[in-house]
């Protein structure tokens, strides 16, 4: 099923597709195209941890030209799995996660953009209950381990509080994830804490990184100290500030190559390519985005 949709009034046609299609006794795919443009004064909220069903999402905005901008919009789906692609995040999101998706077996986040948004750390409104900016979780159906691959994704001058990551995975009811596998990040500019926080206890792999989080940490755990220790693994990273790239709490195995951590950013260069974005002049290619600022 594909549905089309230009503005937020447009969120209730696609739960009641989303409810019909958990509902069938079959597996369905549910497809939502974002058309280009700027989202406000709503949620997209498409079941949650008790959700019935075997719904596979597909959520895309427009891949060149124009974006589609969620202006203080929050995305909180569930589903077997999920691919979400080509959406910005701005603007004042309230309390809880930005997007958060519960799956049974792989989360893919690509060309995703959030850029200049503020989350609060407090408990939020319907399902937005965890800290994290972007919050993965698995929902523990069969022996599905959900894995999470991220492609070309940019966190940019955010404001996030209390310590509050910029991603989270959850393992609910003792189901992990299967780690991170993440290929072209950026990011910068974001209010210091930690990229991500994980429960997970496997291998979590990055590659063509661009950080700057301003005496952050790249990595913070919370499971319990007993379960096995994570593996960072981070190749062809660089680095704007000096700092450790994972918590001294949490004490995984790193395994770094290619890491530079002499890069100076501009704070003005940055607001320059923030803004260039969110008004659809230019979309440059993460290259073109990281040199912009200061990355090498």
């Amino acid at each position: 099923m594909r549905i089309v949709v230009s503005n937020v009034t447009d969120f209730a046609r696609v739960a009641s597709a989303f409810r019909t299609a958990s509902y069938s006794g079959t597996p369905q795919t549910l497809e939502v195209v974002f058309e280009a443009g700027r989202y406000t004064g709503g949620d997209l909220i498409l079941g949650g941890m008790q959700s019935k069903g075997d719904v596979r999402l597909l959520l895309r905005g427009p891949p060149t030209g124009a974006p589609a901008i969620l202006d203080g919009v929050a995305i909180h789906i569930a589903g077997r799995h999920a691919r979400i692609a080509d959406l910005v995040w701005t603007g004042s999101a309230g309390t809880g996660s930005a997007l958060r998706v519960l799956v049974d077996d792989g989360v893919e986040l690509t060309g995703l953009r959030f850029l200049r948004q503020r989350v609060s750390a407090s408990s939020g409104r319907g399902s937005m209950q965890e800290r994290g900016f972007v919050v993965i979780k698995g929902r523990g159906r069969g022996r599905a381990v959900p894995t999470v691959n991220l492609r070309d994704v940019w966190f940019l001058g955010n404001t996030v509080e209390g310590n509050t990551p910029l991603l989270e995975l959850k393992r609910p009811n003792a189901v992990d994830v299967g780690g991170i596998h993440a290929d072209g990040l950026l990011i910068a500019g974001n209010t210091p804490g930690p990229a991500l926080r994980s429960d997970a206890s496997v291998q979590h792999t990055f590659s063509n990184l661009r950080l700057d989080l301003a005496g952050g940490v790249l990595l913070a755990r919370t499971s319990h100290p007993e379960r096995p220790k994570p593996l960072l693994v981070v190749d062809g990273a660089q680095r704007a500030d000096n700092g450790p790239w994972v918590s001294p709490t949490a004490d995984p195995a790193e395994q770094l190559a290619g890491v530079v951590t002499s890069v100076t950013l501009g704070s003005n260069a940055l607001d320059a390519l923030i803004d260039s974005f969110l008004s659809g002049d230019h979309r440059r290619s993460l290259e073109e985005a990281s040199r912009s600022i200061g990355f090498q």
